[in-house]
């Protein structure tokens, strides 16, 4: 099992690129920033075994590696979307997604509602070994969506309802009357 390659990234292309390293060249899918032709790279490697293919997925740190794989632990996530996940969203926004239970915020590419909420309920329990750094603006605005949203359940409306109310307010920006009347107009419309 092939753990970490370290050597001259001799080609590269839009979703993978090719590291010599001993004179043998490696394959590895990812995303990866551009490369200078003359030096060398580390990239931690998950090694995808199946019965009639291996494929090598890189990354830049070590924590990419490990989100990868607790994702490829999700029923119905494979590889492909895997990194696409980490690719598109970032290792923060995936974490903060499943800590708090925000299944939409997954949403991309290839990830519907459905494999998103599978994410939230499979990994709730894994994620507390990433360390993310909090964002401050990103806390007061769920701080802010959560306050509006339990106005509106108590006003009698659905949590289906709520979340297409507010999905176009912007509620970074503006005061909590106002969120809450422009919601009550989405409502009723």
């Amino acid at each position: 099992m092939i753990a970490k390659l370290t050597g001259k990234v001799s080609d590269q292309f839009v979703n993978y690129l090719i590291i010599e390293v001993g004179g043998v060249g490696y394959k590895v899918e990812g995303s990866f920033p551009l490369f200078d032709a003359s030096g060398q790279t580390t990239l931690f490697i998950h090694t995808h075994v199946r019965e009639n293919e291996i494929r090598l997925f890189g990354f830049m740190d070590f924590q990419q590696l490990q989100l990868f794989e607790e994702l490829l632990t999700v029923s119905g996530v494979g590889p492909k979307i895997a990194l696409v996940l980490i690719n598109n969203l970032g290792i923060s926004t995936i974490v903060n997604a499943i800590q708090t239970a925000k299944p939409e915020s997954l949403k991309s590419p290839g990830v519907g509602l459905k494999t998103a909420q599978r994410i939230v309920i499979e990994l709730k329990s894994k994620v507390d070994i990433f360390k993310v750094k909090a964002d401050p603006q990103l806390e007061i605005k769920r701080a802010k969506e959560a306050e509006l949203e339990q106005v509106l359940l108590d006003l009698g409306y659905n949590k289906f309802e709520i979340s297409k109310a507010i999905a176009d307010l912007d509620i970074d920006n503006t005061d909590m009357q106002t969120l809450i009347k422009s919601a009550l107009r989405q409502l009723k419309n």
